[in-house]
């Protein structure tokens, strides 16, 4: 019952008894007897009678009359009734004509593919692909070699069995979970009306049914409702989430009435009912059905808000595509809305389930393993989805396999097959999820990021032992079969790369598969260098003492002297790419001005060289040397008529406690100095006042007395034209206004 599924439940209903009632008229000729069976045949295929248009098609082809017009019409009718078997060997005959349509490569390209030809199959599939380069099919069949070989030697996290109490040997498909009981379409005949069976396969139209495993075993499968069921087909059905409302498909028969499109035939279309006191009332089509073309296999979103669906309405890219509405409220819906060639192909796409996950469906314009084969897309941003991903088997067969719906916990559900081993038909299986693949991928950071292969992956679970291991592809990629509800460590290593871990959990995660990535640099050493230069001259200098300190870590770095060159340098241990360096350098050497400095940097490259980020330079010093000058110390400013030492100047003070600290034979006369204005004598007694205070404040911060002084000498040491009477601007008498270190003593 394959192509009942292939979305002709759309337009499978054909009447009957019409078919029943046509009689051959045998007078005449045997010609004119063949064309009129030829005739009645293909009036019966065109109204989707394939059971009895088959038995003519078979006749005449015996006769061997108009075998251009028979073959494949013959072979059709097998297609569309799921005899792949009989299918092929007509269509063997159908490709062997001259001009032959490019469709029938196709075909027959399908069904050799579900008879499990593969070779064959891909050799018809690129003939068509010769003539039908723009067909999304066609593109997709040159992948299609390769990826047959991925779905047969893939992993699969899915374990999947018949559910032999709900199948039968007529069709049985669609199930899904309705609270603690499960409710499923089949064509099994009990409460068959007599005669209720319909021309395209010569089989029981499809009713609703409910499982229920509590109840006593003989009574376990009923029918649904006696006001959804009819004499016609009805399902597969959704709930929303309350369970309260029911969206199920069912041909175009509405109070009483069956309904037909201009060819003559009853289409599908989408119903709703609620749920009222236990009984499935109101009853109602959805506004978006047509006669014309056919809607069905609902599905609702998580949040019951979206419905998706599958028709061939007039728009779409191939035989039947999904689609989905916006429900509005009061039996309001927005306009359908196609899902486009991201997800639909010139195949047929149909039997949509959403989810948390994305968007699970059937499709055969897909490579895969044969027939209808069950695909998942992830919704993106913007209702945009990811490139469909083949589920491969054991969930997909060479036969149709469809219906693929999941249940509330994501880890179990429903799909329906008509594979070999089953009960009859189609039938249906239930599948969990017993693991998640975890797809990993290794990347070389040491420059570009670039996958890695050949890289050495260990999995360790949560007490630390070794649960996995691996050898990365050339793309770096690699996969495990890890359990839900679990913590996890990566571990990846690679001769000439520093080994790196990363801890990742799958609680709480649902799907079938996580990704994780999992970095590796060179083994390449850390570098810190640098070159002491001589500030003035930039002339390189040696036998300097240098000493580095982590001030974090609280460790030595580095004690050396540097050589003829200046330079130095150190691997770094225990670092990585932007790992915080916070250093205290110390220069010293006899001639010049000893000095600590502060290195705070993120490490970026594996040479970090000093000179780039701060001056790493010394001073010469003597008697009469202002180190005020070699430390760029600020101004030292104070209160009018006052010389308390202020906050801002405090801070340029404590540079000279450094450098004083360094520099322990330094004594220093501390000289403050004012510009001409005011008298001589408060002059001279004001920059003595601040001079003392300068240097009282730099001995309470440890240095010793003996070492420094402070002496004023007001307006009596001008450095330019300004003395007493000569009109100068403010910035010249600011240049008289200052405070020296000078060195007295070395």
């Amino acid at each position: 019952m394959k192509r009942i599924n292939v979305f002709i439940l759309a337009s499978l209903l054909s009447v009957a008894t019409w078919a029943q009632s046509q009689e051959a008229t045998g007078s005449g000729p045997l010609a004119l007897l063949n064309k009129l069976k030829l005739e009645k045949a293909n009036s019966l295929y065109d109204h989707l009678a394939y059971s009895h248009a088959v038995m003519l098609y078979q006749e005449l082809a015996a006769s061997s009359y108009q075998n251009r017009q028979v073959f494949p019409k013959l072979a059709d009718c097998y297609y569309y009734l799921s005899n792949s078997e009989n299918a092929e060997d007509w269509y063997a005959l159908t490709v062997a004509m001259d001009s032959i349509a490019p469709v029938y490569y196709y075909r027959y390209a399908q069904v050799l593919r579900s008879n499990g030809k593969y070779q064959e199959a891909d050799m018809w599939m690129n003939r068509y692909s010769k003539l039908n380069s723009n067909d999304s099919r066609a593109k997709a069949a040159e992948d299609g070699a390769s990826a047959l070989e991925r779905l047969m030697s893939a992993k699969s996290p899915y374990k999947v069995s018949e559910r032999k109490d709900l199948n039968s040997e007529y069709a049985d498909f669609g199930a899904v979970q309705y609270g603690n009981k499960i409710v499923f379409t089949t064509a099994r005949s009990e409460n068959l009306v007599v005669g209720n069976y319909y021309a395209w396969n010569d089989k029981p139209f499809l009713d609703l049914f409910v499982f229920d495993s509590s109840a006593i075993l003989t009574k376990r499968i009923s029918p649904f409702s006696k006001s959804i069921n009819t004499r016609y087909h009805e399902g597969p059905v959704c709930f929303t989430a309350d369970n309260k409302t029911v969206y199920f498909t069912r041909n175009n028969y509405y109070q009483g009435k069956r309904n037909y499109n201009q060819k003559g035939t009853t289409g599908l279309m989408i119903f709703k009912a609620d749920l009222v006191n236990g009984i499935w009332e109101n009853i109602m089509p959805l506004p978006f059905n047509n006669k014309e073309y056919s809607v069905g296999h609902p599905a609702l979103s998580p949040d019951s808000r979206r419905l998706y669906f599958t028709s061939d309405m007039p728009g779409s890219v191939g035989g039947s595509d999904i689609y989905y509405v916006d429900i509005l409220g009061d039996n309001n819906y927005s306009t359908p809305v196609n899902l486009g060639p991201a997800i639909n192909t010139e195949g047929n796409e149909m039997f949509p389930f959403v989810n948390a996950n994305g968007l699970y469906y059937s499709s055969d314009g897909l490579p895969g393993l044969g027939g209808l084969d069950v695909f998942f897309a992830k919704r993106l941003d913007n209702d945009k989805y990811s490139k469909p991903v083949n589920l491969g088997a054991p969930v997909n067969s060479p036969k149709d396999d469809f219906c693929f719906i999941m249940n509330a916990d994501n880890l179990s559900g429903f799909l329906a097959s008509n594979r070999p081993g089953g009960a009859g038909d189609d039938d249906i299986y239930s599948f969990t999820l017993n693991q998640l693949m975890l797809k990993g991928l290794v990347r070389d950071t040491s420059g570009l990021s670039k996958p890695l292969g050949l890289a050495d992956v260990f999995l360790m679970d949560a007490s630390g032992e070794v649960a996995g291991q691996a050898a990365t592809t050339e793309n770096g990629e690699f996969t495990f079969d890890v359990a839900f509800n679990n913590d996890y460590t990566l571990m990846a290593q690679k001769e000439g790369y520093t080994s790196n871990s990363k801890s990742f959990t799958t609680k709480g995660v649902s799907g079938t598969e996580m990704s994780q990535s999992i970095n590796l640099g060179i083994d390449k050493p850390f570098m810190l260098t640098g070159t002491i230069v001589d500030k003035k001259t930039g002339q390189k200098i040696s036998e300097v003492e240098l000493t580095i300190i982590d001030t974090v870590k609280q460790v030595l770095i580095l004690d050396i002297r540097t050589g003829a060159d200046g330079a130095f340098s150190k691997k770094l241990e225990g670092v990585q790419m932007k790992s915080h360096m916070a250093y205290r350098v110390s220069l010293r050497k006899a001639g010049y001005l000893a000095k600590t400095l502060v290195f705070d940097h993120y490490i970026s490259n594996y040479e970090t060289n000093m000179n780039e980020f701060m001056e790493v330079s010394m001073d010469k010093i003597g008697v009469g040397v202002d180190i005020g000058k070699l430390l760029n110390i600020n101004p030292i400013y104070f209160d009018l008529g006052k010389w308390d030492i202020r906050p801002d100047a405090a801070l340029e003070l404590d540079k000279i406690v450094q450098a004083m600290k360094d520099n322990p034979t330094v004594v220093i006369e501390l000289g403050s100095h004012t510009d001409s204005r005011g008298s001589e004598k408060a002059n001279m007694e004001l920059s003595d006042k601040r001079a003392k205070a300068s240097a009282e404040y730099i001995i309470s911060q440890g240095i010793s007395s003996d070492r420094i002084y402070g002496k004023g000498y007001g307006e009596t040491r001008l450095l330019n034209r300004c003395k007493d009477g000569v009109k100068c601007k403010e910035e010249e008498h600011a240049q008289n206004r200052r405070t020296e270190f000078k060195v007295v003593k070395f």
